[in-house]
């Protein structure tokens, strides 16, 4: 037989030992506990289950804990769960549904109206408004009010009907201190930002390079706009594998001010490593920089190192003295083949012929005399040609398909130094065969 309270017929009872059934308040006098020794309690109302506002419901425990916002002002949170392992402190929200979408999966909310009172009124929130918080506090020996890290959900502009942008602030605690500092945020417009302090950096401990625009370390499909600086402890690449696409790293100054410049630095600290930039293919490889080995020269070789089979050295030196490599002299032009330009001071045969002997100065004259006249070089003058053929000129053809000739300062230098010899040696036949003409003469 059990027990039937009736309403408005006070009841008092002593230890209970069958069912219930109550159609009245069951109200409890002081500190009371409903306890079973058997079994589970359960409680199964046909309609919701309420706690009034002010009152506090406690799992694990038979006290509140409290906490703290900012390290001083006491918070005691009305639900709290309090266990000594991870499954009698833990809290599970789940799901059993077959609905793909938010209305099959738990929910997380947390919910910030302007209104004062829970009356059923509406009140818009405001610009900057905190509409929740999940926090993370450690018991610092006195209390458990020091926060260490938390995530806070924010108003991020001007709110209103249908209408709500938000923000999303990452929170830590520094050494030395119990209340949070913001590290990251994500603004309303999808912005992630860190704050402008000492300290604030991104880090990437991943190596992996970058092979498409989905792999590596940090991938964007758009910009990347950073108004400091950014430091790498290792390489900064530019790559992009669309045909016809572009890699450029390109260094732009937007400032009026004439001591503001747009640079692309390479600087070294050691006394012993160069300052280097570097191009290159699979092919071959350039780079230009200063060789501290050489007084700092500036230094154009085509390798990764300098100080080697440099192409071009520029001195330090006031003002800066420029040369050039002619450590592989090209010999002398006397004599050339006319099938593929070989060159020597004495007669050889080549190509089932014998080499025949030029003047150096006749042929530079030729295209000095073109050049003089105003008339823009083609590669198809003889003059030209031959020069070409000694490697001493290099033709070749612009992308648009004009022609460009250039020179090879190395064969050039030994070119001119061949023709003056040349020169010298035709002046001296003179003098010798006028000197002869005089004796017979007897004069």
């Amino acid at each position: 037989m059990g027990y039937e309270l009736i309403d408005s017929v006070p009841t008092r009872l002593g230890t209970i030992t069958s069912d219930i059934q109550l159609d009245a308040d069951l109200d409890f006098v002081g500190a009371q506990a409903i306890t079973t020794t058997a079994g589970a309690l359960t409680i199964a109302p046909t309609t919701d289950t309420l706690f009034a506002n002010g009152t506090g419901v406690v799992i694990g425990h038979t006290a509140q804990e409290t906490i703290s916002t900012d390290g001083s002002t006491d918070l005691v949170p009305e639900l709290q769960v309090l266990g000594t392992t991870a499954a009698d402190s833990s809290m599970m929200l789940a799901a059993f549904s077959a609905t793909a979408t938010i209305a099959g999966s738990p929910i997380l909310a947390f919910v910030k109206s302007g209104d004062a009172a829970i009356d059923g009124t509406h009140v818009v929130v405001t610009n900057g408004e905190e509409l929740g918080n999940i926090v993370a506090y450690g018991d610092d020996g006195t209390d458990l009010e020091s926060i260490a890290a938390q995530i806070q959900f924010e108003v991020d502009g001007t709110p209103g009907t249908g209408d709500m942008p938000g923000r999303i602030v990452f929170a830590t605690t520094a050494g030395g201190a119990e209340a949070a500092t913001e590290r990251m945020k994500i603004s309303a417009n999808g912005t992630v930002s860190l704050p402008n302090t000492s300290g604030s950096n991104l880090s990437v401990a991943n190596t992996t390079n970058a092979t498409s625009g989905s792999t590596g370390s940090i991938n964007t499909l758009g910009g990347l706009g950073v108004t400091g600086d950014i430091w790498c402890e290792g390489t900064v690449r530019a790559r992009k594998a669309a045909s016809g696409g572009n890699t450029i790293v390109q260094s732009h100054n937007e400032s009026s001010d004439a001591n503001s410049h747009a640079m692309v630095s390479a600087s070294a600290t050691s006394t012993s490593g160069d300052a280097i930039m570097a191009w290159g293919n699979a092919a071959t490889d350039w780079a230009a920089g200063n060789d501290n080995s050489n007084s700092d020269a500036w230094v154009i070789g085509p390798s990764g190192a300098l100080g080697g089979n440099d192409a071009l050295r520029i001195t330090a030196a006031t003002p800066p003295v420029t040369s050039y490599n002619t450590t592989h002299p090209t010999g002398t032009f006397d004599y050339v083949c006319d099938v593929c330009g070989k060159h020597r001071a004495e007669t050889f045969t080549c190509h089932d012929q014998v080499a025949q002997w030029h003047d150096d100065v006749l042929a530079l004259m030729a295209v000095a005399e073109d050049a003089g006249k105003g008339n823009r070089l083609t590669g198809l003058e003889p003059g030209v040609k031959h020069l070409a053929k000694l490697g001493v000129l290099d033709i070749s053809t612009n992308n648009d398909g004009s022609p460009w000739i250039g020179m090879n300062a190395v064969s050039a230098q030994w070119y001119a130094y061949s023709g003056i010899v040349q020169n010298r040696m035709l002046i001296d036949a003179q003098y010798a065969e006028i000197d002869k003409r005089l004796k017979l003469a007897g004069v």
